[in-house]
């Protein structure tokens, strides 16, 4: 039904009220990491909630609790095929007595403000872990214009190693030395040019990577992208297609989860070219989607690491052991590359149930640190103003992380 000119102007009157609602609501994804069982093998589950509200249509603040809940597997040394190098801690990988099953688990979050122009973020690692951390984040874009500077301190999500820190199960103390729960500081620079239909993007960032006993590193790395919209389907959506090259390079190796390194990949260099295309659409004025997948190719070269480097002791006697004829090359990870094909894929989709009530589900899959990665959630948002129904806007695609946008999305 066309409406009257007085009931267009109603209704978008109605929609800008709508937009600037505070909300409620809570989320719960699961994570799977593809690895060695009880090394870099990762499942997770997290279940948060969160209550947002917003000043004078300008400032919106946030709250996220986040339950956290690890685990590795475990580690089979029963079968000696993982050799005699250290492959936890300084456990063995053909040790008698296989180690116990670790989990981790605990209770964290953030506070976020958020403005058109700056957002900052301030919280703590789940304070169970063994190894806790406070976190936070900020970005800004000045005059919300083509620059953006960013920075911030993260959790490195990678294993239960890098996220919550281990025991070593073959330490000689009863319940074994802990190590691990690395943190990301750092920060970097964007620019972007265009619009939804052509856009253009460069960044450069850097970041220290340190941890609970562990040997602290440095990565720098950049990236680059564009992409266009090639059609628009009336009342259907849009495809927009692009290509996108990342590099990479960290100071040090440590993927391997040995007593005194972080258990993340962390390349000597590492590069990355893909082509993303995307589709964003409707049905109807209740349901919204938004569809990502991207193909490519990757290639990464892995530094030689020592096994212990922050213990020479330990080192030593490992090394003093070592019976290859190849000099230098006791006890210590060998330089490892590889190219290999790369995708990407990222589908969200949002169903407004109510004038009030939004939900929606994700999933998103990945190999672009050489590990097939796949998560897969849902969320539910309630908001206290109404929402009236549109094609374009609001969509219900409300974030699970990042920082929550000023307007209902």
């Amino acid at each position: 039904m066309q409406l009257t000119e007085r009931q267009q102007t109603q209704l978008d009157l109605a929609n800008l009220e709508g937009a600037y609602s505070g909300w409620a609501g809570a989320s719960a994804a699961g994570q799977y990491r593809t690895g060695t069982a009880g090394i870099d093998r990762l499942a997770a589950l997290q279940a948060s909630g969160e209550f947002s509200v917003i000043a004078d249509r300008k400032v919106r603040f946030t709250v996220v609790p986040m339950g956290v809940f690890l685990n590795s597997g475990l580690l089979d040394t029963t079968s000696g095929t993982l050799g005699t190098q250290p492959v936890l801690g300084t456990l063995t990988g053909n040790a008698i007595d296989p180690p116990q099953q670790q989990f981790a688990t605990g209770v964290g979050g953030e506070i976020q403000m958020v403005t058109k122009t700056f957002s900052a973020a301030a919280g703590y690692t789940p304070y169970e872990f063994l190894v806790s951390n406070l976190i936070g984040r900020a970005r800004w874009k000045p005059g919300n214009g083509h620059f953006t500077m960013y920075g911030g301190r993260d959790s490195v999500k990678e294993t239960q190693l890098s996220w919550a820190g281990l025991r070593d199960p073959g330490s000689s103390f009863t319940n074994g030395n802990i190590w691990g729960g690395v943190v990301e500081t750092g920060g970097g620079v964007r620019l972007d040019f265009g619009s939804e239909k052509s856009a253009i993007y460069v960044q450069a960032e850097g970041a220290d990577l340190t941890g609970f006993h562990v040997l602290e590193n440095r990565k720098f790395d950049g990236t680059t992208g564009a992409s266009f919209r090639v059609r628009t389907w009336k009342d259907a959506g849009s495809l927009n297609v692009g290509a996108t090259m990342f590099g990479e390079h960290f100071n040090h190796n440590e993927r391997g989860e040995t007593y005194g390194l972080g258990g993340y990949f962390s390349p000597n260099t590492y590069f990355l070219a893909a082509v993303p295309l995307t589709f964003t659409g409707h049905q109807g004025t209740y349901f919204h989607y938004t569809v990502s997948g991207g193909a490519g190719i990757q290639t990464f070269q892995e530094a030689s690491q020592v096994y212990f480097p922050l213990d020479v002791p330990i080192q030593t006697e490992f090394a003093s052991g070592c019976t290859t004829a190849v000099a230098g090359a006791c006890a210590v990870f060998p330089v490892n590359s590889m190219t290999e094909a790369n995708y990407s894929l990222d589908a969200r989709t949002a169903f407004q149930a109510t004038d009030h009530w939004f939900l929606g589900a994700f999933v998103r899959a990945n190999n672009a640190n050489h590990y097939d990665t796949v998560s897969a959630g849902f969320f539910v948002r309630v908001t206290f103003r109404k929402e009236f129904p549109a094609a374009h806007y609001p969509t219900g695609l409300f974030s699970v992380e990042g920082f929550r946008p000023v307007k209902v999305p």
